[in-house]
């Protein structure tokens, strides 16, 4: 300890800082600037931005507050150099870049800004009646992109141009059974003329069509003198037809069928195989007509077949048998043993002297209680007949007046008696000249009955 006053004089030594720049600002900027100064020194500083951003402002932190070193946008400058060490920070801007687009006649996409912390996106897609879109040219594109991403992170003015080929759009046909053509789908340009032209398969007639949007059946597409023009959208062409009817007619000449043949059909029809007619009397020989040489009794018409059709029946009539039974009684003037169903009989059946009670009948040969006719002139029916005549023999009687004379002769004789000849009569002292009558010219000793 001492006892003497002192005089101390304060010795310094000049303080080095340290300035160092913030981590957050490396993906920003490059900023050059001392490491270490001595407080109180002007510090030189430089900033190159990074591409993305803008209007930078350079600032350092100290307990006492926040201190400006440059403006925005100062790239380079000085400042004075704090007491005590400090960190470099920095306010800044996103620089916004424009997307610009030209959709070369399609709908129009207005420009639009991003920045480089804009989240990714995909550019829009434009439209253009009667074209497809293939892509976008322009910025990092080579070749016509459809889909093309802006990352977060990109940078830079950008400007696209749409790209387009001509539009194909799909015909599709719907076409029934009764349309004359294979067609199922063509492809045609916007705008393209398509023709509407079909004709109907033979058998189907009143063909009609529609075209409407393929994906609504509601939306009708005009159709002018007989074709349309191609929208920009696919379409369907629906063809209908109806099925045309044909008539069958029949000259059965007289003939009946147990079931009905049709009298209509169609080109969609099965096979149809004609019912034969029949007909009492008569054999059916076979239809003539359509398609028919000569005759038929076995017609077909086939699944397929076309047009008006007309048939005949041909018939040839029975013939039949034509027995008798007839009795001396009769004469038979015109025997016929066969004659044809409906054809007219005269036998010219006359009765005999002799006779007497005639009874004239034509019956069905199998079964006599089956009668024809009651004389004979008949007309044939459909089965073999018998004609049965018969008669009473007509009994006459001889009177004989003898003149007193004996004779023993026939008294009664009739057609059927075989011939005889009369007994000539004896008288006592006479001598026997003859018989006398009306029959008789004069006298006769020899009298016969045939």
């Amino acid at each position: 300890r001492t006892d003497t006053n002192l005089h101390l004089y304060a010795q310094w030594k000049v303080s080095e800082i340290t300035i160092s720049v913030s981590s957050s600002l490396s993906d920003i900027a490059t900023v050059v600037v001392d490491s270490t100064a001595i407080s109180g020194q002007t510090v030189s500083y430089s900033i190159t931005m990074k591409e993305g951003y803008e209007r930078l402002r350079l600032y350092y932190k100290e307990t006492s507050g926040t201190y400006d070193i440059s403006t925005s946008g100062q790239l380079t400058g000085t400042f004075t150099a704090p007491s005590t060490n400090c960190t470099l920070y920095a306010s800044y801007s996103y620089t916004s870049y424009t997307i610009s687009f030209d959709t070369n006649g399609g709908s129009t996409i207005a420009s639009r800004t991003y920045t480089i912390n804009t989240e990714s996106f995909t550019l829009a897609q434009p439209s253009r009646t009667g074209y497809k879109f293939i892509g976008w040219t322009g910025e990092d594109l080579t070749e016509p992109t459809i889909t093309v991403r802006i990352v977060k992170g990109s940078t830079g003015d950008r400007a696209y141009v749409a790209n387009w080929i001509e539009a194909t759009y799909k015909v599709k046909y719907e076409l029934d059974a009764g349309v004359n053509s294979s067609l199922v789908e063509e492809e045609y340009a916007f705008g393209s003329t398509v023709t509407v032209n079909f004709e109907a398969k033979a058998g189907y007639k009143d063909l009609t069509y529609k075209v409407y949007r393929t994906s609504n059946s509601s939306v009708s597409v005009e159709v002018k003198n007989g074709s349309f023009v191609v929208p920009a959208y696919d379409v369907t062409v629906k063809v209908s037809t109806s099925i045309e009817n044909f008539y069958i007619t029949y000259t059965l000449n007289g003939g009946t069928t147990s079931s009905q043949n049709p009298t209509r059909y169609n080109v969609v029809a099965s096979d149809i195989t004609l019912v034969n007619p029949t007909r009492t009397g008569y054999t059916f020989l076979g239809w003539s007509g359509t398609d028919i040489e000569d005759l038929s009794d076995e017609v077909v018409i086939s699944a397929g077949s076309l047009g008006d059709r007309a048939y005949v029946a041909n018939w040839e009539a029975n013939e039949y048998s034509i027995t008798y039974d007839i009795s001396n009684a009769y004469s038979l003037g015109n025997e016929v043993t066969t004659a044809h169903y409906g054809e007219s009989i005269d036998l010219s059946l006359s009765l005999n002297r002799g006779y007497k009670n005639a009874s004239i009948k034509v019956v069905k040969l199998d079964d006599e209680s089956v009668v024809v006719a009651n004389s004979g002139t008949f007309v044939v029916p459909a089965y073999d007949v018998k004609v049965i005549a018969t008669g009473d023999v007509v009994n006459y009687t001889i009177t004989y007046t003898l003149n007193g004379g004996i004779a023993e002769n026939v008294e009664k004789y009739n057609v059927e008696t075989p011939t005889f000849t009369l007994k000539n009569p004896t008288k006592v002292g006479y001598t026997f000249l003859g018989w006398t009558s009306a029959n008789i010219e004069g006298t006769s000793d020899n009298v016969t009955i045939e």
